[in-house]
């Protein structure tokens, strides 16, 4: 489940919260997409773009650890797992995965993300670049290569 919490906010905004209700009847392995849209009219989409950072996933049960995911660059920091936020345009970004729990005793999981808008700079939006996924794959590939005795 994604949550957006948009009630502190300022700048009036329609957000479109596609993503924030809870998936009954999935499996691990089972393909889900979050998605986040801020509706700010033409004009101010010309001034503003958005990032997805600070993500976290928990358990259901109070008082859980929040494991965080995705950092406060908008990059995933387990890149085999989630992947880096994609964006679709400044206002528009999403998130394809599969379903996953933290603890088999657990199955449901809470998934939460800040939402921070960045003012553009001669029109261009300065979201941090993460780290190429097929990196890290390449870096495992060499691990792998490089400790054999673990790996066999």
């Amino acid at each position: 489940m994604a949550l957006i919490n948009a009630s502190h906010w300022k700048i009036p905004a329609q957000w479109e919260q596609s993503t924030v209700f809870e998936i009954r009847e999935v499996r691990i392995g089972d393909p889900i997409y979050h998605h986040w849209t801020c509706k700010y009219g033409p004009v101010a989409s010309q001034v503003y773009c958005m990032i997805v950072n600070n993500c976290t996933v928990s358990t259901s049960q109070p008082n859980s650890l929040a494991v965080p995911i995705i950092d406060e660059h908008g990059c995933s920091l387990f890149p085999n797992l989630i992947p880096h936020v994609s964006y679709m345009n400044d206002l528009d970004a999403g998130l394809k995965s599969n379903a996953f729990s933290l603890d088999i005793e657990q199955p449901t999981i809470t998934f939460h993300c800040n939402i921070k808008l960045l003012l553009k700079m001669q029109g261009v939006c300065r979201r941090p670049q993460c780290i190429p996924i097929d990196w890290y794959q390449r870096r495992l590939i060499l691990y792998m290569y490089m400790h054999p005795q673990i790996y066999s």
